[in-house]
């Protein structure tokens, strides 16, 4: 897996696309990848290396929608491949939240 911290826009009539990436490591022409995720966008899409230019960058057959990395970077990964995130978040619990026995009555709680 790795990511793409860029604005990626599809080209015209399905031509291939040049994808920054942060590395291109494990990914070999002929694979088929994940592009992005699937949210509220709806904009997840598969594509195949095409070519491997150098360390950071994927050529991938044409992509259908505009992808954009550049305040969450994106994923691009293969199919069935560890290391995928599927979430992350912060918690917080307040200090008077944790005063709350189990055996306390709920009427003395509210």
């Amino acid at each position: 897996m790795t990511t793409c911290a860029a604005v990626v826009q599809p080209a015209a009539g399905g031509a291939p696309v040049l994808v920054p990436v942060a590395s291109s490591e494990g990914f070999d022409p002929g694979a088929v990848v994940v592009v992005d995720e699937y949210d509220d966008r709806r904009i997840q899409e598969t594509a195949t290396v095409v070519r491997v230019p150098d360390d950071g960058h994927l050529l991938l057959s044409g992509l259908a929608h505009r992808h954009d990395g550049c305040l969450t970077p994106f994923p691009v990964r293969r199919p069935g491949h560890r290391g995928t995130l599927i979430a992350e978040w912060n918690e917080y619990t307040p200090t008077s939240g944790t005063d709350i026995a189990v055996s306390s009555p709920l009427k003395d709680i509210a």
